[in-house]
């Protein structure tokens, strides 16, 4: 009788571990274990740049007095208790900026090749001949910050977090300026507005010109890169948007990451998302080669083209006319020499 009783009591036992053995663990909930803080303040930082050897990309030096057009624009977001993300007041409130190629009025957007579609898997990029759609490139680096103000743009390239996460840029209520082609249709969510590369590296915090390693195709996130800006005299607002990926966000076909401009159908069914901005206002105010190259504080004296440059600012920016004019004096004056000791690198 005994043995009887050990003998239950032993396949008793041996089933519930067998049971326990097959219970499947519990997924790890990304919405509640983030493995990151969540930022509460963002700084976005533009800045005029261009190459040096190959892919070392440097900010171009601040001309002194420019205001609204600077080599240098912060905006800063802070996220406000009941009222969401909103543009705070000690930043510019929109980015001015000049795109285009010089004297070429309506660009062939058709040559514009879709960034899903590069061929990256033979070669690296190089700036000097993938870039290009614009005779002017802008660098972007995003900062995160938390509640406390301490800064946690790491946490989202470290500890492998850095697979999960991805910037996403979209132009969206793309519309001409007043002096803009007011007959043209222009189609949201599409890279020909607004072209983005990322320039990201290992280590994420140290640059081409430190020795650190680019990563910018093969694992992106959108901490730093730059931008360019094919068509001129648009108003768009920037949607920037966070992809938190729950298990990778290498969901593209063969494996690779998404375009700049958007995530895959899976991604927006399956993954989560740790930030999305809309309505960050950019203005192309102007063409590269639009300059005052008269030497006049006078508006009447300036010639036909110059005189609409002005006014291209004034609307922009939302100043008097001869507030743009100065400002537009200070940024034609002669750039500072290059110093490759200051200034940014991406």
């Amino acid at each position: 009788m005994k043995k009887t009783n050990y003998a239950t009591l032993i396949a008793l036992l041996l089933l519930t571990l067998g049971l326990a053995a097959c219970k499947p663990s519990t997924p790890v909930d990304e919405v509640q274990n983030k493995n990151h803080d969540d930022p509460k303040k963002i700084e976005l930082i533009l800045f005029d740049c261009h190459f040096h050897d190959g892919n070392r990309v440097h900010a171009t030096g601040h001309r002194e007095g420019v205001k609204y057009t600077p080599s240098e624009q912060v905006m800063i977001l802070e996220e406000v208790p009941g009222e969401g993300w909103k543009i705070s007041p000690k930043g510019v409130d929109r980015f001015i900026i000049y795109g285009g190629k010089e004297g070429v009025k309506s660009p062939d957007l058709s040559a514009i090749i879709d960034p899903a579609k590069r061929d990256w898997t033979d070669r690296s990029f190089s700036v000097h001949s993938d870039a290009g759609l614009s005779d002017r490139q802008c660098g972007l680096i995003i900062k995160m910050y938390d509640k406390e103000g301490r800064e946690i743009t790491g946490q989202f390239a470290t500890n492998g977090e850095d697979r999960r996460h991805q910037f996403f840029f979209t132009a969206c209520d793309i519309r001409p300026t007043e002096f803009g082609d007011q007959t043209k249709k222009y189609d949201d969510g599409v890279y020909h507005y607004m072209y983005y590369y990322y320039f990201d590296t290992d280590p994420w915090d140290k640059t081409l010109n430190d020795g650190a390693k680019y990563t910018g195709i093969s694992n992106p996130i959108g901490l730093k890169g730059f931008m360019e800006f094919p068509v001129t005299e648009i108003r768009f607002e920037l949607q920037l948007t966070l992809l938190h990926a729950r298990s990778s966000k290498f969901s593209g076909e063969g494996g690779r990451p998404s375009p700049f401009y958007g995530m895959t159908r899976k991604q927006r069914a399956t993954d989560v998302v740790d930030i999305n901005l809309k309505g960050i206002p950019f203005i192309v105010f102007a063409n590269t080669g639009e300059y005052i190259e008269t030497e006049t504080h006078d508006l009447s004296k300036l010639k036909p083209e110059e005189k609409l440059l002005v006014k291209k600012l004034s609307d922009a920016a939302g100043i008097t006319e001869q507030e743009a004019l100065e400002d537009l004096l200070r940024f034609s004056a002669k750039a500072p020499e290059d110093d490759l000791s200051k200034g940014r690198y991406l």
